[in-house]
């Protein structure tokens, strides 16, 4: 115990660092507290924070407490998308973040207070480890690491990544391992090593990557450093020691990253051809041939190509690219997306920050000259060294583990190396002339003039907008305080309350850039995020009536927007929309063929168009809608109100999935619709077709295929289809309607430029693309529907038979990228315009260039005669509507297809936890299966037949969903989830723990015995 409490002691409730921890979270509060104010103590930063990290920290707490309360962890959650991986998808988030954890001892409704909460902890925690690491491993003395462990925790790098809450713990754990590299060196101990590897490796795996590089990198120069102090046998001792400390602690954390990296590796980041290690590997190979073969003249002309792809960023906005360093440096951070100097028109990954506040600024060029002086060439070699990582993309793509995205994420390892020497050379200040301040100042002010008016030449260029007016203010304000910090340390240069003043210097400086970047970066009002206080707490009393409902489905919730697509963890339900870059990637195909995400490859997606037959085959029960909703689908019964909530049920609900007596080739499915509208049959429908099929067809790859035809008893049970022609195939259910466009007026909106409000449209005839591109608010097109012939036309039908089968569900082709409001009209008996269906769908103010949803559902009881679609947020100057080509399909045709469904039915369907599923099938012959559960390695499907279990084997249908034979009789069934690579994860844990345990033993027990024993004898 004594040993415990001097440990304590001596490194966490020291006196002088729990005042210190005060003075973090003091101006940790003053930087967020007019924000944490005024949005009910949550600081909802706009974009990925609000999108994600909020609702996944929801989820996260339901996951934890539904182990809490049952004892069996959710290994799949079914939360996010249409159901991941859980340890594979979301330990990169939060699952077995040690930060997120405390947030399970709240309630949940206090989650966001909660996390809120532990963002400026692990603000304060990255001060108070940088201190730790100065005071005890460099010897730094209490002001000095004061100052500089104030600059490090609220660090540019850490204020940048303030919207990837999940990103802060690493300024807090890389530290830590540095600690422990330098434990190892000086002291030969490597359990902190071990420890912080593993707490990397279980917080968030992505920077296990970058940091163990990193780390090694570190280690391998601070030992070249320290060699010459070691013998023989201690510089080994210590190489040996710190190749055990991390193999121990990357061992121990094996079971989250094993299952976390066989998700991840499926990523398109990680796996596509194009990648970064493929170029790389592909030259070295070239040279190795022309090597061999002595094609010296190829060599040359490959070896530049090598040197290129080693030394030259490969992107279009090379120039900005090799700033981003150095203005990062010299301006403070003022944004999460870009920079002081650079409105980037998107967001670009190899842009960070390196920003250490103005004191380390203004001392880092006397650093170097001081190093100089003294002939400290480890230092000159470790600055150049820093810099040629910084200024080549090599370290972007090593550091990312060799993903294809060049990430700057990996700079905060030179922040750490920064703030180290910052400490080192502030203790010398004393020794160092004043007139090195002098050559600073001149250096830094003409760094930022020259950064400043070259990037005022790259506006609106490589990929930046027009500088904004505040920027330039804060630049001038940033160039006067250099100056005035510069005066003041050069004249209290070796006054002993200089750095007492600098930290407070430097305490007004964070508060100052953290006020600025929540104002420039923006917040939303957590009073209205998803929908606002009231929606939520309705919409929550309607989900709570559907909890009790044990089987397999999905709600369809027209609260959920591009902003809000993760309100489904908020809420605590199943839904269709998810934003998180680590889905389950089995369902690729399904994605791609169904256009259910916002752009081609995308991890942010969401079902808005109220698709009658995706949402079928996906199990969707009930309708979450507004009551002013005039787009409801098929004869849904409304069950539960809550003011303007209504919660519907779906009779046409399948449970579970679908059973089918056809198969489709994989390879006939064909999903890239055209968005160019000029021309009818540019509109192939694709997406719509697809759809209807899943409903009727199950779809597989052949050697799948060939594999369940081998086990049928009756070789005819299965129709096999190796090739769809999609002209034909649907003629007569899904019926498309190519609109001639002469049947298309075009009303340009005209506007008052004084009062900016809309005046009236003006007609200006039948639709071209050009009509149609760069429309303002308030134009529209105006579909002549009409049967009766028109200029030579044959006239227009749209879903004739409607009332008579029942209704119709119509898709109409326009992008759901654009704020469209679209009205489909029909006739009553007096021959007048009635509203058979209006929707807008989905508003957002997302960028709609890649846009990849092309169609919008609609639900009439009647004939069409006029479709209407207004714009209600001005087109971009090269952005169109295309012309509005149809599709329907009647009621009675899908009743139909869902009453054959139910002949087949999944009986006595039970969700019993989030890892399992019972169920039982009674079918007269043998079916093919294809559940609306995604498909993924580790479920495993037994069924009880004869008495006997039978462990049966799943394929993946229809793009991503579990398959399987369906035996003829009475057949029960038990599937059941376990993540991939757990147990072997979980083996490296328990031999990493042992390992753990032995080093312990060996390097503290018994070389305390040694010691006691030389000593007794010596006495």
């Amino acid at each position: 115990m004594k040993k415990v409490g001097n440990f304590l002691y001596r490194h966490i409730f020291c006196y002088s660092d729990v005042r210190f921890a005060l003075l973090l979270y003091l101006v940790g509060l003053l930087a967020f507290g007019y924000v944490l104010i005024q949005n009910y103590f949550v600081i909802p930063v706009s974009g990925d924070f609000v999108i994600q990290e909020i609702p996944f920290y929801y989820n996260g707490y339901d996951d934890w407490w539904t182990f809490f309360r049952t004892g069996e962890f959710p290994f799949w959650d079914s939360n996010t998308n249409l159901g991941a991986n859980n340890i594979g998808s979301n330990s990169f988030y939060y699952l077995f973040n040690v930060f997120f954890l405390p947030v399970l001892l709240v309630p949940r409704f206090l989650v966001p207070q909660a996390q809120a909460f532990m963002i400026l902890t692990k603000f304060v925690l990255a001060g108070l480890v940088m201190k730790k690491l100065l005071n005890n491993m460099f010897k730094i003395s209490e002001d000095v690491s004061r100052v500089v462990a104030l600059c490090y925790g609220f660090s540019g790098w850490a204020m940048y990544y303030l919207w990837f809450n999940h990103f802060l713990e690493i300024a807090v754990l890389f530290p830590l391992m540095i600690y422990g590299i330098e434990k190892v060196i000086q002291e030969r101990k490597p359990a902190l090593l071990v420890f912080s590897v593993f707490l990397i490796g279980i917080t968030n795996y992505f920077f296990l990557i970058s940091f163990c590089f990193c780390g090694v990198l570190y280690s391998l120069f601070r030992f070249f450093q320290n060699v010459k102090n070691y013998t023989p046998k201690e510089g080994w001792s210590v190489v040996g020691l710190g190749i055990l400390g991390f193999a121990v602690g990357l061992t121990m954390c094996s079971c989250i990253v094993l299952p976390c990296f066989r998700v991840a590796l499926n990523s398109s980041r990680a796996s596509s051809s194009t990648s970064y290690l493929s170029s790389l590997k592909d030259t070295l190979e070239a040279l190795k041939e022309n090597f061999t073969s002595k094609d010296f003249s190829t060599f040359g002309k490959n070896l530049k190509a090598f040197f290129k792809i080693v030394m030259v960023f490969d992107t279009s906005n090379n120039a900005k690219t090799y700033m981003y360093p150095a203005v990062s440096f010299f301006y403070p951070t003022v944004s999460c997306y870009d920079h002081l100097l650079f409105n980037n028109t998107g967001y670009d990954n190899t842009l960070c920050s390196l920003f250490l506040y103005t004191p380390t600024m203004l001392m880092l060029l006397p650093s170097l000259i001081n190093s100089i002086r003294n002939k400290k060439i480890s230092h000159i070699l470790g600055f150049i060294g820093l810099c040629a990582l910084l200024f080549t993309p090599f370290a972007y793509y090593c550091f990312s583990g060799f993903t294809n995205v060049s990430y700057g994420r990996w700079q905060l390892f030179v922040v750490n190396c920064v703030a180290i020497y910052m400490a080192i050379s502030f203790e010398q200040v004393k020794k160092m002339p004043r007139f090195y301040l002098d050559i600073s100042v001149v250096f830094v002010l003409a760094m930022q003039i020259l950064l400043f008016v070259y990037a005022l030449k790259l506006q609106n260029s490589s990929g930046t907008k027009e500088f904004v007016a505040d920027s330039r203010i804060l630049v001038y304000v940033q160039m006067g305080y250099t100056l005035i910090l510069y005066l003041y340390m050069r004249f209290k240069l070796y006054s002993p309350n200089m750095l007492k003043t600098l930290k407070w210097a430097t305490a007004l400086e964070v508060i100052v850039m953290g006020n600025i970047l929540l104002q420039f970066q923006g917040t939303s009002s957590y009073a209205s995020t998803y929908g606002g206080f009231e929606s939520l707490k309705n919409e929550s009393k309607l989900i709570e009536k559907i909890k009790e409902d044990q089987g397999y489905y999905r709600v369809f919730n027209t609260s959920m927007t591009r902003t809000y697509n993760n309100i489904e963890m908020v809420e605590g339900y199943n839904g269709l929309g998810t934003f998180h870059s680590i889905y389950g990637y089995d369902l690729q195909d399904f994605i791609d063929w169904t256009h259910y995400s916002y752009g081609y490859k995308g991890w942010s997606m969401g079902d808005h168009e109220k698709i009658i037959n995706f949402e079928s085959f996906l199990g969707t029960k009930y309708y979450l809608l507004h009551d002013t909703d005039k787009n409801i689908p098929f004869g849904l019964k409304e069950i539960g109100r809550e003011n303007n909530r209504v919660l519907y049920e779906n009779p046409n609900y399948v449970d579970l999935g679908f059973t089918y007596d056809t198969v489709v080739n994989k390879e006939a499915i064909r999903y890239s619709d055209s968005y160019n509208g000029t021309y009818s049959y540019s509109y192939k429908a694709y997406t719509v077709k697809n759809e209807y099929l899943f409903t009727k067809n199950a779809v597989l790859k052949e050697e799948d295929y060939l594999s369940i035809k081998d086990k049928l008893t009756n070789k005819d049970s299965l129709n096999y289809k190796n090739s769809l022609y999609y002209g034909s195939y649907f003629e007569g259910e899904v019926n498309q309607v190519f609109i001639p466009s002469k049947r298309v007026e075009v009303y340009s909106a005209e506007w008052n430029e004084n009062t900016h409000k809309f005046v009236q449209n003006n007609d200006i005839g039948a639709y071209t693309q050009e009509k149609a591109t760069g429309l303002k608010w308030n134009s529209k097109l105006v579909v002549d529907c009409s049967p009766e012939s028109r200029n030579g036309d044959e006239g227009t039908r749209i879903a004739p038979d409607a009332k008579e089968r029942g209704g119709a569900f119509i898709t109409v082709k326009q992008r759901m990228g654009e704020n469209l409001e679209i009205t489909l009209y029909g006739k009553d008996a007096d021959d007048k315009e009635i509203v058979l269906a209006k929707d807008r769908h989905l508003k957002h103010g997302y960028n709609k260039t890649y846009d990849y949803k092309y169609d919008r559902g609609f639900y009439v009881n009647d004939q069409v005669y006029k479709i209407e679609i207004v714009v209600y947020d001005t087109l971009g100057k090269a952005n169109y509507l295309v012309k509005p080509d149809v599709t329907y399909e009647y009621y009675d045709t899908y009743k139909a297809r869902m009453d054959e469904q139910k002949k087949y039915p999944f009986l006595d369907v039970k969700v019993n936890t989030s890892n399992n599923i019972t169920f039982r099938t009674s079918n007269p012959f043998e079916r093919l299966a294809v559940l609306s559960v995604p498909y993924d390695e580790g479920w495993s499907l037994k069924a009880l037949i004869n008495g006997e279990y039978t462990n049966i084997d799943l394929y993946k249908g229809n793009g991503g969903f579990i398959s399987f034979l369906v035996p003829e009789g009475n057949v029960s069934y038990s599937l059941s989830y376990c993540t991939p690579k757990l147990s072997t994860g979980a083996l490296g844990f328990a031999i990493g723990s042992m390992f753990l345990a032995l080093l312990y033993y060996s390097l503290t027990v018994v070389r305390e015995d040694k010691e006691f024993i030389k000593k007794a004898t010596t006495l």
